[in-house]
């Protein structure tokens, strides 16, 4: 039997236009616990801790045979530099980023986060140690949000960090600034030029390409159920040579790190896809069991599901005004607003926080409302140049009713896809 419990302590402050709309602290513990038969329980309470024993105990069917996997054999702990209490210290940060973008005419939305989640792991096999890991994180959303008649336009930034009071205060004034400038000049920016065309994508972009288009499928639960376009394709080409995509938990500084998941098994890194060529999908012990594979350290969810951590492009050698003058007219795509894809069919619409119109191989002006349509392995082997600069983005990432830390980047990547416009606001 395995047992993990799971503690997170929390709090949230939501602003809207500098005043304070919400203010949410609080405490969840759980324990939960699985029993090699395939069956989970779990318990939040020492009566209901005792109600799942008493369930598993009881449960019936087969042995679960479960894929090897490397067991931790230490715990893993992220120290913040600074601790920040004063609850009056941080309604006053809130404030100050409230004001700047308020004397730039701008309405906004602010929300800070801060917490811990602690969590054990053992189980009855002897494999692993009683192991601890603790991992704080600390985070600020702003949105700039600019009007003008009946048009809006929005402009999100993002601050966060596995650490302390220091993951915030990196933020400059001067961010805040042109973060509302964004928004007032994306107001009167023109629409894409739709249609098949090249473009290069920025960091972000190529970030979300990877995780939400690919890596959702590259997570082996899906393949066993038979709804991912990788299905049977371990050692083919599924995007052009050059072209790595990596997860790594072990990313010191990105926001999806972790010393173990939730199996024990200790945080590794993983190349999915190597030149082109699929090498693996991620697992966790049940998925490796079932594949007659080994777990990749992928074992995130509440009860056992397979999700990401660092997902990413690996960089190539070019210059970003080498990739711009190869494009010669077309598109440059930055940053992310989100949008859908499937693993089952591969097809993704993507929409940028904004872009730019490349001219005889010049990025100028702003274009809004930009999105990328297309086929998840058709745009990977359309990949023809990789830059040299590389970037990771805190996120989080939803899959069913759960939620997971991730970061997602990479270099600017050239390729080729529908553009098509869609609504920024």
């Amino acid at each position: 039997m395995d047992c993990r419990t799971v503690e997170t302590i929390e709090s949230q402050l939501h602003f809207k236009n500098g005043v304070l709309e919400k203010c949410v602290a609080g405490e969840n513990r759980e324990t939960i616990f699985r029993d090699f038969k395939g069956a989970w329980a779990v318990g939040t309470s020492k009566p209901s801790v005792v109600r799942a024993v008493s369930f598993l105990k009881t449960s019936s069917g087969a042995s679960e045979i479960l894929g090897p996997g490397r067991m931790a054999d230490r715990d893993f702990t992220i120290r913040p530099l600074k601790i920040q209490e004063s609850l009056e210290e941080k309604l006053s940060f809130v404030k100050w980023v409230a004001d700047i973008l308020e004397a730039e005419g701008v309405k906004s939305e602010i929300i800070f986060a801060d917490g811990v989640t602690t969590e054990s792991f053992t189980n009855t096999t002897g494999e692993s140690p009683v192991l601890t890991q603790t991992i704080p994180q600390t985070k600020l959303i702003f949105n700039a949000i600019a009007t003008e008649g009946d048009r809006m336009e929005t402009a999100l930034e993002v601050v966060a960090g596995l650490g302390g009071w220091e993951v915030v205060e990196t933020l400059t004034e001067e961010t805040i600034r042109e973060t509302a400038r964004l928004a007032k000049n994306l107001l009167n920016a023109p629409a894409p030029k739709g249609g098949l065309q090249p473009v290069v994508i920025d960091p972000h972009f190529a970030g979300v390409l990877a995780h939400e288009a690919f890596g959702h499928a590259a997570e082996a639960d899906h393949v066993v159920a038979g709804a991912s376009v990788l299905t049977g394709k371990i050692g083919q080409q599924v995007a052009s040579p050059g072209v790595s995509i990596l997860d790594d938990p072990t990313i010191k500084g990105g926001f999806g790190n972790y010393g173990f998941d939730r199996d024990g098994v200790v945080a590794r890194k993983n190349t999915v896809v190597n030149e082109g060529v699929l090498k693996t999908l991620l697992h966790n012990r049940h998925s490796a069991g079932q594949m007659k594979s080994e777990s990749t350290g992928n074992c995130r969810g509440r009860v056992g599901q397979i999700r990401m951590s660092n997902t990413f492009f690996a960089p190539g050698d070019l210059k970003l005004e080498e990739l711009l003058e190869d494009l010669k007219n077309g598109y440059l795509l930055i940053g992310s607003r989100g949008g859908t894809t499937s693993p089952a069919t591969g097809f993704f619409n993507f929409t940028a926080k904004y872009g730019m119109e490349v001219v005889n191989g010049e990025a100028r002006g702003l274009v809004r409302g930009v999105a990328l349509l297309g086929s998840t392995l058709e745009t990977l082997l359309k990949v023809s140049a990789i830059s040299r600069d590389f970037q990771l983005f805190p996120g989080t990432c939803g899959k069913g009713s759960e939620w997971a830390r991730v970061s997602v980047g990479g270099p600017y990547l050239k390729t080729e896809a529908v553009v098509g416009g869609s609504p920024s606001g």
